[in-house]
């Protein structure tokens, strides 16, 4: 499916960026989990190590703060870079057929 228009919504872009960093900082912030449960250290609270569940929770609570921080600078980014684009050009976006989907 092929889509022109003249601009994307801000929530719009903001959810497809909020989806995109949640899940792909996600596997980043497992691996320090992991890693604080093997007493490495990656992770510090208040200028302090902490290693053990604790650094599995700080890392864990840490996620959903980094995956927002990232979202919100893109998004400022993107839609500024939209904004000017679309005024000299039409954006241009290619979806994949719902029906060429196989159900999960």
């Amino acid at each position: 499916m092929h889509i022109n228009t003249n601009g994307m919504t801000m929530g719009s872009l903001f959810k497809f960026l909020w989806i995109g960093n949640l899940a792909g900082w996600f596997f980043f912030f497992a691996l320090l989990a992991i890693a604080n449960l093997f007493g490495s250290g990656t992770i510090t609270l208040n200028e302090e190590p902490v290693s053990g569940p604790v650094g599995v929770l700080v890392a864990l609570a840490s996620w959903p703060i980094a995956a927002a921080v990232f979202t919100g600078l893109q998004w400022l980014f993107f839609s500024l870079g939209f904004g000017i684009y679309s005024r000299f050009r039409r954006i241009s976006l290619d979806f994949k057929d719902p029906s060429d989907v196989s159900p999960a």
